[in-house]
């Protein structure tokens, strides 16, 4: 009788009662006690470093778990945040990188059970990708020692660093490579990473980073990155005087469609 009382008030307050009733009553419900996971916001950032070499950027993580070895920045989300506000935070506080909203993407969901040493941990892996102004800013803080370039290899899908990453990093940074590789043909949106204040690039530039992104044995010659990039890229109507180059070399942006 207990339980038919029960199914009533249950189907009353779900189909008829207002949502603040609702509420009330399931919080007054005897619930099924679920262990809660912790959740945590990673970043894999892309970015060029002097030598115009593709790279992410890592910590050194001054304390345990995994003391000593290099991480994705991050950290735990706050009750009052997104996983995307959270990382912007977090890039702040352990790398210096001032990050805005609009440069971060979600990459995928991590929650393998014992991912973490410590607890249940799931966490939410973003993208990004900056371009050399915004590196300047970069300096350890938090719980990071150090905070590094790393050379990234997309032939061989690795990071060029010393030792093994933290928890499961190195698969969130292969996941993230094969998302970049992934998008050669169809949404170069990494070329983000070129040009300085405004992302304007010569054909040379594009072109070598997108030979050092693509998979082997298609690679492009900068004559013809146009014919097979023409959708993506504008004519800003600038030019611009690179060094050993008998004329001005025209800059070129993202087309807007690309942004969207």
């Amino acid at each position: 009788i207990e339980r038919r009382f029960k199914m009533k008030d249950k189907n009353y307050y779900e189909k008829v009662a207002s949502q603040e009733e609702f509420l009330s009553w399931y919080k007054e419900q005897d619930l099924p006690n679920y262990e809660k996971p912790s959740l945590t916001s990673d970043a894999v950032i892309f970015a060029l470093n002097e030598e115009n070499k593709v790279c992410i950027v890592l910590i050194k993580r001054g304390s345990n778990p995994f003391r000593g070895a290099y991480a994705l920045p991050g950290g735990f989300v706050e009750p009052n945040e997104s996983t995307t506000e959270a990382i912007i935070r977090e890039l702040s506080e352990e790398t210096g990188l001032e990050v805005f909203q609009e440069q971060v993407e979600q990459l995928a969901t991590y929650s393998t059970p014992g991912r973490d040493p410590r607890t249940w941990v799931v966490t939410v892996a973003h993208l990004a990708f900056l371009r050399s102004p915004q590196l300047k800013q970069l300096q350890a803080g938090d719980d990071a020692s150090s905070v590094i370039l790393a050379e990234v290899d997309f032939k061989t899908e690795s990071v060029k660093v010393d030792g093994q990453l933290a928890f499961d990093h190195e698969q969130i940074v292969l996941d993230a490579i094969r998302r970049v590789k992934g998008h050669t043909e169809w949404k170069p949106i990494f070329l983000e990473i070129l040009g300085e204040e405004t992302c304007e690039f010569t054909l040379a530039q594009a072109t070598d980073v997108i030979n050092q992104v693509c998979e082997p044995g298609r690679e492009i010659l900068q004559q013809n990155f146009t014919k097979r990039f023409k959708r993506f890229v504008e004519d800003t109507g600038k030019q611009v005087r690179v060094e050993g180059a008998k004329r001005p070399s025209t800059l070129y942006t993202l087309a807007k469609s690309l942004r969207k």
